[in-house]
């Protein structure tokens, strides 16, 4: 697997608030796109092989690495609408303690 350097050219915004911003090209998304539908590809091949492990609930080693299936706990969870519907809670009671926070993701899709 070849990964290629992203070849960015940072440029400076100067006002009250300056800040560095890097200048991205089609290139570098290209190669953002290449290397995302490799880590796709090599996830399902490692998800094929913790399945086997986990089917066998075994234990095997490699030269380099060994494997070990480990059973957790249960995982628990809560239905907070349902419980703040049995509760009675209002819709202004739980926007009250809700926190909202600013999110930043880059989406990447095939042309």
């Amino acid at each position: 697997m070849t990964v290629k350097t992203i070849q960015s050219t940072p440029s400076l915004v100067v006002g009250t608030n300056a800040k560095v911003v890097t200048t991205v090209s089609g290139a570098d998304v290209d190669l953002l796109g290449d290397v995302l539908a490799k880590i796709a590809e090599l996830t399902k091949i490692a998800d094929g092989i913790k399945d086997r492990i986990k089917e066998g609930g075994q234990t095997v080693e490699g030269d380099l690495f060994k494997a070990t299936y480990v059973e957790q706990a249960p995982r628990a969870t809560v239905d907070f609408k349902s419980l703040i519907k049995d509760l009675g809670i209002s819709e202004g009671i739980v926007e009250k303690y809700t926190k909202y926070q600013q999110v930043k993701a880059v989406r990447v899709t095939a042309r």
